[in-house]
């Protein structure tokens, strides 16, 4: 940890390959790296050593397979250039719960009781495999409350959070979604044009051109598009 602008930073980011291979080259552990906070907030890596030689044993190199479902790794070129690495598994369990874990988390709709862990769980047991899912969970109750470290208090203070949750914010529940390039803000400038759910929804449907919106660019669209 280091403290930079009067904050301790444990993490912080390279955002996608192609800025792992500008700045770490051939990343090695020990490398040495200077972290900065862009626009005075997030923590990112600005520099890093690049010896002439590295032992080999001390080389990290890029995964191969996704290490939740073992499909082969890809890797995407966006239309700006930039790569990224992406498990093609649409069926994959770690991507699945990731997504689920941002819908339900404080990022999202705030669903008091469903950790990530509790999350993993519920996609063993077969009951969710869509967001969607969260919200029929009660059908499941009586077998839930038998499940080792749950119970009943704990499994209904789960269903009352979620049936709470039902009553959100367009724009709050557009940004639980975890569509890729839309955030808070631009949930909102969303809900701001199309008021209701039915009307995006719509708008999704009928190729809806979202450049159209101030500040919203073609991957924003595409990535609105490409939701599934």
């Amino acid at each position: 940890p280091v403290n930079i602008l009067g904050s301790e930073c444990e993490r912080a980011s390279l955002h996608n390959l192609s800025v792992l291979k500008e700045v770490l080259k051939t990343p090695f552990r020990g490398q040495k790296i200077k972290v900065a906070k862009m626009n005075m907030i997030i923590p990112q890596v600005t520099w890093a050593e690049h010896p002439e030689h590295i032992e080999a044993k001390y080389r990290i190199r890029m995964p191969l397979r996704c290490s939740c479902c073992d499909e082969p790794l890809t890797v995407k070129e966006s239309d700006s250039g930039v790569e990224n690495v992406y498990c093609p598994n649409p069926n994959c369990e770690g991507k699945l719960s990731t997504r689920l874990d941002h819908f339900a988390g404080k990022k999202g709709l705030d669903i008091k009781g469903v950790s990530k862990a509790t999350i993993e769980k519920l996609i063993d047991w077969g009951w969710i495999s869509s967001i969607g899912d969260i919200f029929e969970l009660k059908q499941y109750r009586e077998e839930w409350i038998k499940k080792p470290g749950f119970g009943v208090k704990y499994v209904d203070n789960i269903l009352n959070a979620i049936e709470k949750s039902k009553e959100v914010s367009l724009d709050k529940f557009i940004a639980a979604l975890g569509i890729p390039l839309i955030g808070a803000t631009y949930s909102k400038q969303l809900a701001e044009k199309f008021k209701t759910w039915e009307s995006f929804y719509q708008a999704v449907i009928d190729n809806f051109d979202f450049t159209s919106i101030g500040g919203f660019g073609y991957e924003m669209n595409k990535a609105i598009h490409s939701y599934d």
